[in-house]
């Protein structure tokens, strides 16, 4: 009876840890794509979002607007107030040409589930895949706030002109997808 729950115990065991080859899948077709994280201190934020643009200060400008229109404003007011706080607002970042800036936001799951993020490319589509596994344990933390992340990708990597199509996409345990556009030009 002991040998039959500790092999029942094993398998539900198992099957609730994610195995070492889980994670964001990509979509057919598409190809891997680097993209380089200037910085994961952003303004803060309250819902997973994504903004593309070939200018920082039209993405800045459109994060801050985004930031200061939802709830959360306290850092945000710091952003306009303090600037030279740590450059919450990326105020001093380099507007560099050859580039398609990408701001991200995402909340991390309060649980030490684990993730894993990746990004491709499949014609004018640019994908943004953050994959949550499962929740390893039982947990009550709540779950914490997020700031939004800065990401650069070359603009040799991506299409020469065009609308680009920006999805991020979560899978695993946090489901849903938001789409936004770029103008390449």
């Amino acid at each position: 009876m002991t040998k039959w729950l500790l092999i029942v115990v094993a398998i539900l065991g198992a099957q609730a840890c994610d195995r070492a080859w889980d994670g964001p899948s990509v979509p057919d077709g598409s190809r891997s794509l680097n993209l380089t994280l200037i910085t994961a201190l952003g303004p803060e934020g309250t819902a997973p979002n994504v903004i593309a643009s070939t200018s920082l200060a039209q993405l800045r400008s459109q994060v801050i607007s985004t930031a200061l229109n939802g709830p959360v404003r306290t850092m945000n007011r710091l952003c306009q107030t303090y600037p030279e706080l740590l450059d919450p607002c990326w105020n001093h970042q380099v507007d560099r040409p050859g580039r398609l800036y990408l701001a991200v936001i995402t909340f991390d799951p309060p649980c030490g589930n684990a993730v894993k993020e990746a990004s491709a490319i499949s014609g004018h589509t640019l994908y943004f895949i953050r994959w949550v596994g499962s929740l390893q344990g039982g947990c009550s933390l709540p779950q914490g706030g997020a700031r939004w992340r800065l990401f650069y990708a070359p603009r040799s990597d991506l299409p020469s002109s065009g609308i680009l199509t920006i999805r991020l996409q979560q899978q695993g345990t946090a489901q849903g997808q938001i789409e936004t556009q770029a103008k390449l030009s």
